[in-house]
């Protein structure tokens, strides 16, 4: 059956690109695998692939603007497929990716190769696997022998050992120093994440 009754083949091969795409890499409990296509936000993409199987059992006569939800769907769906490709990325002040961090914590030179890695408990792991410090609960952020390093604080705002603001990340992900100038970005990334690689530890 086709969408919504239209016989235009882009339809269909756009419906079997994209939601049987998502659905094969995105089965039950979301493994790793499905980062390789929408590495950020891959779950959004199903309740619009169910939205094409639902348009595909109506009939044009029952849904008159069918026409139009299938493209409109369509092109939102593309657009969080982009989107989702770029988020996760770390980048310079430049604009240009100096690496990634997946959703389950690795992280990823510009090559793609694991560096390192921050747990679900926050210990934090170079790219051997020891631990090389840790992020608290309340942000604090130590070193591998337990000391703060420093600490970040709910408002985005990174602080040094000593208390002193070094820097901050904005909602959007903008990482910005102490002066307030812009020195990269972490969009999609969880804050805590993104002031470990940028403030207070080094990836190789």
């Amino acid at each position: 059956m086709y969408l919504t009754g239209t016989k235009t083949p882009f339809s269909v091969l756009f419906y079997s690109f994209f939601c049987k795409l998502a659905i094969a890499n995105c089965p039950p409990f979301f493994p790793a695998n499905c980062q390789l296509f929408f590495p950020a936000n891959y779950a959004r993409l199903l309740p619009f692939c169910a939205i094409f199987v639902r348009l595909k059992t109506i009939k044009p006569k029952t849904f008159k603007m069918k026409r139009f939800a299938t493209r409109f769907t369509m092109l939102f769906l593309l657009f969080i497929g982009i989107s989702s490709l770029h988020a996760q990325e770390i980048r310079n002040s430049s604009g240009s990716s100096t690496g990634r961090i997946d959703n389950d914590g690795t992280i990823r030179n510009s090559s793609g190769s694991s560096v390192g890695r921050i747990d679900n408990d926050g210990t934090i792991r170079n790219g051997s696997g020891s631990s090389i410090g840790r992020i608290d609960n309340d942000g604090t952020i130590r070193n591998g022998s337990g000391s703060s390093v420093g600490r970040l604080d709910t408002d985005g705002t990174v602080r040094n050992e000593s208390g002193s603001s070094i820097g901050k990340i904005d909602s959007d992900g903008t990482i910005r120093n102490s002066s307030g100038s812009s020195i990269g970005s972490a969009n999609g990334i969880k804050k805590s994440w993104a002031a470990v690689v940028f403030f207070f530890f080094i990836f190789n």
